[in-house]
């Protein structure tokens, strides 16, 4: 590894790490999400995507593209899943209507020792992100 090599974290960025699912009341699931870090390619073109987006509409509707654009944004996190097919439109109508999952997917992706720390990521059983 080069001096500038231990800097880089595209790689792992872009990979993800795998998020457990917990039912609303906390209980375990068998289903995952597979979490790209906020430092990945996809994440970042699209949050910049979303944000040419709220800027290009009037003050009246900015509220709800903004809201719309922030779940694309989201949605662009989610590297897999366990529920099937990976389908864009289906990922974005999940953290839509799991707004407790669209939470915890934007701290577990905000969470830079999750993916280039020395933690494991999936062995946490807590709801709530560390």
């Amino acid at each position: 590894m080069t001096a500038m090599e231990q800097f880089y974290t595209l790689d792992k960025a872009n990979e993800g790490q795998r998020l457990a699912l917990q039912t609303p009341d906390g209980k375990q699931t068998e289903h995952w999400l597979q979490v790209r870090s906020r430092l990945s390619d996809e994440f970042r073109a699209a949050k910049s995507a979303a944000m040419q987006a709220v800027a290009m509409v009037p003050d009246d509707k900015r509220e709800q593209v903004a809201r719309d654009a922030g779940i694309v944004a989201l949605a662009a996190l989610i590297a897999d899943w366990s529920f099937g097919e990976l389908e864009p439109e289906k990922v974005r109508a999940f953290l839509r209507n799991a707004p407790q999952i669209a939470e915890r997917v934007n701290s577990f992706a905000g969470d830079d020792e999750v993916f280039f720390g020395s933690g494991s990521a999936a062995s946490t059983s807590s709801p709530e992100p560390k």
